[in-house]
């Protein structure tokens, strides 16, 4: 019985032993990432198109970053909270679509890195993007921020860009003349 335990414990003892050095140069080989925040002034910005009124909020700039290196693991992100709201008396919206595009002080595109250009607005279905008036929506806005306007401190203007389908909207009612019968 003594030989049988011996068999299995020195195999065991070899695979903890292998194991726990594995463990040791993986951790040693995996790098911390912090993510840096940069911050856009205003952070509440008004929005006014049509007949949608509304504000763009807690508007940042996040990237992820090898705390050892400097160098960036995942590339900046345009974050914040767009709200509509219908102001139109007798139109309903459907909202479909936007994206965000950068300028800097003359006005001009700033160009996002390659590979990282889609800067959509994905609005939800149908039935939950219909404003009709006096309606709010909410969306989550998370696109890709240019690494020039990081780098050079560049940006100087947002472009919002909202498709939208406006409809006319009635609201009517009618009187219809009815008689409740007694049981009888």
């Amino acid at each position: 019985m003594n030989r049988t335990i011996l068999r299995m414990t020195v195999p065991l003892a070899i695979a903890v032993g292998l194991l726990a050095a594995c463990s040791k140069q993986e951790s040693s080989q995996i790098s911390r990432i912090e993510e840096k925040t940069f911050t856009i002034t205003p952070r509440t910005v008004e929005v006014r198109v049509g007949a949608l009124a509304g504000q763009l909020t807690g508007l940042a700039i996040t990237q992820r970053v090898n705390a050892e290196t400097g160098e960036v693991v995942y590339g900046p992100q345009l974050s914040g909270t767009l709200e509509l709201k219908n102001t139109s008396p007798n139109q309903s919206v459907r909202l479909i679509g936007g994206a965000v595009n950068y300028l800097d002080a003359l006005g001009k595109p700033i160009p996002l890195a390659e590979g990282r250009t889609d800067t959509r607005l994905q609005f939800s279905s149908y039935s939950s993007e219909r404003l009709d008036p006096g309606m709010v929506a909410t969306h989550r806005v998370d696109v890709p921020f240019p690494a020039l306007a990081v780098k050079e401190s560049n940006l100087a203007d947002l472009k919002l860009d909202l498709s939208y389908i406006p409809t006319p909207y009635h609201a009517e009612s009618i009187t219809l003349a009815v008689t409740l019968a007694k049981p009888g």
